[in-house]
C-alpha cells in the first residue's frame, strides 16, 4: 500500500464525518502514530504535483490541511502547511482532477480554499462548494455568500493566539438542510 492509499483509507474508511469535524484525542493520537513521520517528511520534501494523480493530490491535501490540524491542535503550527495544501488543491482543480472524485473527496480537496484568508480563494470556494456536501453532526452543510462584502469565512491566521478570533462578520452564512443556521 502506498502512502496515498494509506492516508485515503484511513481518512475515508476508518474515519467518517463524526471524526472529521470533532475534537477527539484518540483520532489525534492515531494520526500522530500512523502519519506523524509522513507529515514531517512531506513538509520537508513535498511531492511534485505533476507526479500525482487526483487521489495523490487529495491525499497530499489531507496530510497538509487536515492532519496538521490534528497533529498540532490549538497551536499556530496547525496552519503552517496550509499554503502547501492550497497549492495541491489549486493544481488538482486547474487540471480537472476533482471531476472524478466523490462528494466527500471533493469536500476535502476544496477545504484549503475555505481555510485560506485570501478573498479570491474564498470566492473560489463558494464557486466550488455547490459540487460537494459538507456532512456535520447537525446535518449537511452548504456555504452561501450573503453579502457583497467579501472577507474570509474562516479567519484563522498563522500566528494568531489560540482562541482569539477577530470580531464576528456576516459575509457568509452556513445552513444545514434543515434550515438551521450553524
Amino acid at each position: 500500500m502506498t502512502w496515498m492509499d494509506d492516508v485515503l483509507h484511513f481518512w475515508f474508511s476508518e474515519l467518517g464525518p463524526k471524526d472529521w469535524f470533532a475534537v477527539n484525542a484518540a483520532v489525534d493520537d492515531a494520526i500522530e502514530a500512523r502519519f506523524g513521520e509522513l507529515y514531517r517528511e512531506m513538509k520537508e520534501v513535498p511531492p511534485a504535483p505533476s507526479s500525482l494523480d487526483a487521489r495523490g493530490h487529495l491525499a497530499a491535501v489531507i496530510v497538509f490541511d487536515q492532519f496538521s490540524r490534528n497533529l498540532f491542535r490549538h497551536t499556530a503550527k496547525a496552519f503552517t502547511t496550509d499554503a502547501l495544501a492550497l497549492s495541491f488543491s489549486l493544481h488538482a482543480v486547474e487540471h480537472g482532477m476533482d471531476d472524478g472524485l466523490d462528494q466527500y473527496e471533493r469536500q476535502f480537496l476544496y477545504m484549503p480554499f475555505m481555510h485560506c484568508e485570501d478573498v479570491a480563494m474564498q470566492e473560489r470556494s463558494l464557486k466550488l462548494s455547490p459540487r460537494s456536501i459538507f456532512p456535520t453532526p447537525a446535518g449537511p452543510l452548504t456555504l452561501t455568500k450573503t453579502s457583497s462584502t467579501a472577507s474570509a469565512a474562516f479567519p484563522i491566521a498563522i500566528g494568531r493566539s489560540p482562541g482569539i478570533r477577530p470580531p464576528p462578520r456576516k459575509p457568509f452564512s452556513r445552513h444545514s438542510h434543515t434550515g438551521l443556521s450553524l
